[in-house]
């Protein structure tokens, strides 16, 4: 239970730059540790609340994932990876190949994304194998040419609706624009600044601090670049909600 209190409770109201305003629970310390909820809670509307219980249950699945492997595999930074013969996500334990899926963490990706494709801000239906993708911003068949990145760990991996990732005038497996990089960048930096779960595998992934990510990431682009002429630049966009 103590571990329940350093990965997800004590660090779930930590936003980049401080603790949130509104807080919907509080921690009562001493022998026995107890959660109070707050009436922030019951103010929520039903779609808020909706997307409060999906983020909460992906962060305790990325927790209890680690306990169950008997090693803290998330916590010691062990990306989920991304599976794509069978479309889903899974975690390749480091003593135990058995693969576990982790389809149901959609929500952990879309907690920051707020349920919105990540390239058009169109929202799309994680329930939906068939209208949320998970897509490699950088594109997935490069790994060949890079085996000490792994391109299928969640810094590369963002949900994208069909018509962006695989629709007419799709990304597919182009290099996506600028923008879209700078939009990674600040999706991974958020997540770390905010104690996510996955932070440890992020830094460990694309570096420690914001310099050196966005180092990484635009030494990637001119890579990736080198090797694939077709640039995508994205299509329409609705307003921006992350």
């Amino acid at each position: 239970m103590r571990h329940a209190f350093r990965y997800v409770l004590d660090v779930y109201h930590r936003l980049p730059g401080g603790e949130t305003a509104t807080e919907f629970f509080q921690l009562e310390r001493g022998r026995s540790r107890t959660l109070v909820l707050t009436d922030a809670l019951l103010a929520l509307s039903p779609i808020e609340r909706e997307l409060l219980e999906a983020e909460a249950e992906a962060r305790w699945d990325l927790v209890e994932h680690a306990w169950t492997e008997e090693s803290a595999v998330v916590m010691s930074g062990r990306s989920p990876t991304y599976e794509e013969a069978s479309g889903e996500l899974v975690l390749v334990p480091w003593r135990h190949q058995t693969r576990v899926s982790l389809t149901r963490l959609r929500p952990a990706l879309s907690g920051y994304q707020k349920g919105h494709c990540f390239y058009c801000y169109q929202p799309v239906d994680m329930t939906s194998g068939e209208a949320c993708h998970v897509d490699h911003v950088f594109p997935w068949v490069l790994g060949y040419r890079l085996p000490d990145v792994d391109l299928n760990a969640v810094w590369n991996l963002v949900l994208s609706c069909e018509t962006c990732n695989a629709g007419p005038g799709g990304k597919a497996d182009a290099i996506p624009a600028r923008r879209f990089l700078e939009r990674l960048h600040r999706r991974n930096s958020y997540l770390i600044d905010s104690h996510h779960p996955l932070q440890a595998a992020l830094m460990r992934d694309t570096g420690s601090t914001a310099k050196t990510r966005w180092a990484f990431l635009t030494s990637m682009e001119a890579f990736a670049l080198e090797q694939r002429t077709k640039r995508w630049d994205g299509r329409a966009e609705h307003p921006p909600v992350f």
